[in-house]
C-alpha cells in the first residue's frame, strides 16, 4: 500500500485525490497547504487522516512513500529537492521548474537520492500515445519535415505569476510532445 502526502490544496490537487482514492495500491495520508481552512476543507471532503500547515509535516514523516506537489511551479524544485533528500518517491505537476538552474539542481537531486521520480504529464500515460509512438517507430509515416504544437485554455486568471504564467503553465504541453515525437 503506497502512503501518500499530498502538498497543495488546489484544483489539480483534488483530481489528484480523487484518483488516489480510487486505486486500490494508495490511501492518502497527510494533506499539507498553508490555509489550515483549506486544509480542513480538504481533509473532510476525501477522509485524509493528517493535516500538515506547512510541508515540512509530510516530507519528514516515515509513514509518508510518495509525495505529490500540486503547487504552483516556481516552488516545485525546492519541494522535490527536498522529498528526494527524505527518500520520498515523488510525483511533481508540471512544469517541473521555470529556470534551467532549477531543473539542473532538481535533477541532481533526484539522481543522487536515487529518486523515483515523474513529472505529472498524464497524456503520456494514455494508450494513445503509446499507439503514436509505434506508428513512429514502425516508419510507417516517413521522415520528420516540420512540427507545429498549440495549446489554448482560457486560465490567465488563475495562473500564478511566480510560476511564469500559462506559457509554463500549457506551453509545456505542446513542448513535451514535441520531444516525444521527434
Amino acid at each position: 500500500m503506497l502512503r501518500w502526502g499530498l502538498l497543495g490544496t488546489g484544483f489539480i490537487t483534488h483530481k489528484t485525490a480523487m484518483a488516489i482514492g480510487a486505486s486500490d495500491g494508495s490511501v492518502i495520508r497527510t494533506i499539507a497547504g498553508r490555509k489550515p481552512e483549506s486544509l480542513a476543507d480538504f481533509q473532510r471532503k476525501y477522509a485524509i487522516p493528517e493535516i500538515s500547515v506547512g510541508y515540512d509535516g509530510v516530507l519528514d514523516d516515515p509513514q509518508i512513500d510518495v509525495v505529490y506537489i500540486g503547487l504552483p511551479n516556481h516552488v516545485h524544485h525546492t519541494l522535490t529537492i527536498a522529498a528526494a533528500q527524505k527518500g520520498k518517491a515523488v510525483l511533481s505537476e508540471k512544469s517541473l521548474t521555470t529556470t534551467m538552474e532549477e531543473a539542473h539542481a532538481l535533477a541532481a537531486a533526484v539522481r543522487a537520492n536515487s529518486t523515483f521520480f515523474v513529472e505529472g504529464f498524464m497524456y503520456l500515460s494514455h494508450p494513445l500515445y503509446r499507439r503514436l509512438m509505434d506508428i513512429l517507430a514502425e516508419g510507417r509515416l516517413g521522415r520528420l519535415r516540420a512540427i507545429t504544437g498549440f495549446y489554448s485554455a482560457d486560465i490567465w486568471k488563475v495562473t500564478n505569476p511566480l510560476g511564469r504564467g500559462t506559457l509554463y503553465n500549457l506551453g509545456c504541453y505542446p513542448v513535451s510532445l514535441m520531444h516525444l515525437v521527434v
